[in-house]
């Protein structure tokens, strides 16, 4: 058995290639089996491949990328998923190098996007009924945030509020024993820090970026997220790719020598032993070893023989995501024109936020979205999109009718609907981090695990690519 160590291994991944000697098997099954054609997948079948082993990956859609998914039917192609692409993103860059794809600035899609200095131009509240401008925020009555956060924009609330409790210095110290006294509900640990009730609906509950409402997400999550922001600005660059970000996978997934498996849905997933056999509709498959890297909330839907111990069973089973639900349009007509308010619509009420995507020739506004997420996303999924849309309608009509005139309905887009993704990012509840957060990415017998909820150090595509990079040393330490 030849070691590889890791500094040895990520040194190769700089590379454009990897000089192994080839390692394909004789015999009917595969080497490994990896389920699931997103970023992390498609990395470690990627890097596995140029290793000489025989991989196959499965995927259950139609379609490659997983939370990678470009509106390609929508003017300008918005992002129903990862939206952007930071300057310390190096795996997912350097990927992008190696394929030949193209870095672009960053097309901001949310307000939390936009630099504060165009910001006014570009965004407007309605709250209570009443129109904000980004400039009359601080002194709106409305604004119910202490004095010394006044001025601190609603989706930037709760990492304002947090960052002076933040005892987290480096990446990985969220998983330390230590910050577990931290991993409480949100708005528990807001409230205890002096913000008012008001201050913690308008700032966490409205518009939710993160979990699914403000008792059920770890403030530990946020402190994480605060962390990782601060590391990841220290650089200065955002970045999209030409043509839409799901061209990263697809490109990925045609460098591959094995052609991916589309529309396979896996069943089952036995260790015996000896070798790995996963269960589809269609036939059985039978590798040396096999990956998951689906979300905690699609792994579900598979039964692994032996059952994972149960720290990992406990993850897979309850670990929580956050929730969208977009409902998109094409514009036809420049309403912002019409009425003199911003194009994008911040919002309390039940349209959550309307964006609109300046993603045409010469940044023409051509498509639009309402953005709903947390408690407003759960609930508009009670509708059937039809309903969705009207209700959606008749909210736009009343407050803010030239919108309405100008905005055709294309779609109804759920994240927490797609069978095999259940949700947009992992956002761990109250208890979760330290009930399974260092466990839940672990190898069990022959099957292994990686993917966004699995990374320590690295959030979004990158964590993803992390993953991937954590999961191929073990296997090849294993294999070779």
């Amino acid at each position: 058995m030849k070691s590889v160590s890791r500094r040895q291994f990520i040194a190769g991944l700089a590379a454009s290639s990897i000089v192994a000697p080839r390692l394909y098997a004789t015999e009917t099954s595969w080497d490994v089996i990896i389920i699931g054609a997103g970023l992390s997948g498609l990395r470690t079948a990627m890097e596995l491949e140029n290793q000489g082993l025989r991989v196959k990956v499965l995927e259950a859609r139609n379609r490659i990328g997983g939370r990678l998914y470009t509106h390609d039917d929508l003017p300008g192609g918005p992002e129903a998923g990862g939206n952007v692409i930071g300057a310390l993103y190096a795996r997912v860059q350097d990927t992008v190098r190696r394929l030949g794809l193209t870095l672009e600035p960053m097309r901001a899609r949310e307000p939390v996007e936009y630099a504060r200095d165009g910001l006014a131009a570009r965004v407007a509240f309605h709250l209570d009924g009443k129109y904000v401008t980004v400039d009359e925020w601080p002194r709106y009555p409305g604004n119910r945030f202490p004095a010394k956060l006044q001025s601190t924009l609603p989706w930037s609330f709760a990492l304002a509020a947090l960052a002076p409790l933040n005892p987290l210095k480096e990446l990985d110290d969220w998983l330390k024993p230590e910050a577990r006294a931290f991993d409480k509900p949100l708005d528990a640990v807001l409230r205890q820090a002096g913000m008012s009730e008001a201050a913690i609906r308008l700032g966490v509950g409205v518009n939710q970026g993160y979990g699914q409402m403000p008792d059920r997400v770890s403030a530990l999550h946020h402190l994480q997220l605060l962390t990782w922001a601060t590391h990841i600005t220290r650089r200065e660059g955002l970045f999209h790719i030409a043509g839409g970000n799901q061209r990263l996978p697809e490109t990925m997934a045609a460098a591959l020598k094995e052609p991916v498996q589309l529309a396979t849905p896996v069943s089952a997933v036995h260790d015996r032993g000896d070798s790995v056999v996963v269960e589809t509709a269609s036939g059985n498959w039978q590798a040396k070893r096999v990956l998951i890297t689906l979300p905690a909330t699609a792994l579900r839907r598979i039964r692994l023989t032996p059952e994972p111990p149960p720290a990992q069973r406990q993850g897979i089973a309850e670990l929580t995501y956050s929730v969208t639900t977009q409902v998109l349009f094409r514009i036809d007509d420049a309403y912002w024109e019409r009425d003199g308010l911003p194009p994008t619509l911040w919002t309390d009420s039940r349209i959550g936020q309307l964006l609109a995507f300046p993603y045409g020739p010469d940044g023409a506004t051509q498509s639009a979205a309402l953005w709903l997420t947390g408690a407003d996303a759960l609930e508009a999924d009670k509708l059937a999109p039809a309903a969705l849309v009207e209700r959606s309608m008749a909210v736009l009509r009343r407050i803010r009718p030239k919108a309405a005139k100008a905005l055709k309905p294309i779609k109804v887009f759920s994240w927490q609907n797609e069978r095999y993704t259940g949700g947009t990012w992992a956002s761990w509840a109250p208890g979760q981090v330290g009930a399974f957060a260092n466990q839940i990415g672990l190898p069990h017998g022959r099957i292994h695990f990686c993917g966004e909820h699995t990374a320590r150090l690295d959030r979004g595509m990158e964590g993803a690519m992390e993953s991937a990079d954590r999961v191929i040393i073990e296997i090849l330490e294993q294999m070779l």
